[in-house]
């Protein structure tokens, strides 16, 4: 009955093998808490491929840093424009949206903005922060066509500001702060964030497990039994090199019924009894010929 798991182990289904009425044995415990660290195949693609999409993001936000701050080369922005606009992430068409904004070019922006909406499938939190970039974005946008700035907007335009301020999601929540701060209107501490002391792995819980007594090297139940009588033996120092050990189960006139070799130290054996007459049984535990325990259990119909 012994068995390997090889994926990450569920708490929940170990706590079910924990609420047993019968304990799961040490041995079997063991062998299943075997398996917490050992990766599925699945996992390891899954690794696989997110390491993969770390390195390309890496690698794409190296390459916008690189155009931004290219001065030399005229044709950058270009190079720049063409390389947001092939990307299918959705903070990177903000990001083309105000590239558009920088260089004055609110039809660009526009446009990338109107589109968002068809080309993703937006969550509520997502189109709520969306509403919050266009009245942001047309501020900025009012701000330009009157030729004004940051600096020099009326009261009517600021009030826009103080309300995505307030109410605003991020990031355009700290775009409006900066601006407040940048006029001097806003007095912002920035927080200091400590790391969590506490530990982020799983702690480590004790499972209750069976106990052989010092004397017994078998385990029989239930008992009485009807269709099944599962045994669990531990053959402890019995356990040598060139044993010879086997469980047999026999009727009281001494008839055999069921008769097995036991290959490994410890583990539990499931019997099927549904063909035995109900009646006593004796299990035996034999090891080279000599029975070292036996236990009599009742069958019943």
């Amino acid at each position: 009955m012994s068995f390997r798991i090889n994926q990450k182990i569920s708490y929940g289904a170990l706590n079910e093998l924990d609420n047993r009425f019968v304990p799961m044995p040490d041995s079997m415990m063991a062998e299943i808490l075997a398996g917490e660290e050992i990766v599925s195949a699945k996992e390891a693609m899954e690794a696989v491929l997110t390491s993969h999409r770390a390195i390309r993001s890496t690698a794409l936000y190296n390459l916008i840093r690189f155009y931004k701050t290219d001065t030399v080369n005229p044709s950058s922005y270009d190079s720049l424009i063409a390389l947001l606009q092939n990307q299918g992430d959705l903070s990177l068409k903000y990001q083309l949206a105000f590239e558009y904004l920088r260089t004055g070019d609110t039809t660009g922006m526009d446009n990338v903005l109107s589109q968002i909406p068809n080309e993703f499938s937006l969550t509520p939190q997502q189109i709520s922060i969306h509403n919050d970039y266009l009245t942001y974005l047309l501020f900025r946008k009012n701000l330009i066509q009157n030729g004004h700035n940051i600096f020099t907007s009326d009261s009517t335009s600021l009030s826009l500001v103080y309300n995505l301020c307030e109410n605003g999601s991020e990031p355009v929540r700290s775009y409006a702060r900066n601006i407040l701060i940048a006029r001097g209107e806003f007095d912002y501490s920035e927080p200091i964030l400590l790391p969590d002391e506490l530990k982020s792995s799983d702690g480590t819980k004790s499972y209750r497990t069976s106990r052989f007594t010092e004397k017994s090297y078998m385990r029989v139940f239930p008992n009485p039994a009807r269709k099944y009588v599962i045994v669990e033996y531990n053959l402890k120092e019995l356990f040598m090199k060139d044993v010879n050990a086997r469980l047999v189960i026999a009727d009281i006139q001494g008839v055999e019924l069921f008769r097995t070799s036991l290959n490994k130290l410890h583990d539990q054996l499931l019997v099927i009894t549904s063909e035995f007459r109900p009646g006593m049984v004796i299990c035996s535990l034999q090891v080279n010929s000599k029975v070292v325990e036996s236990q009599k259990v009742i069958i019943i119909e």
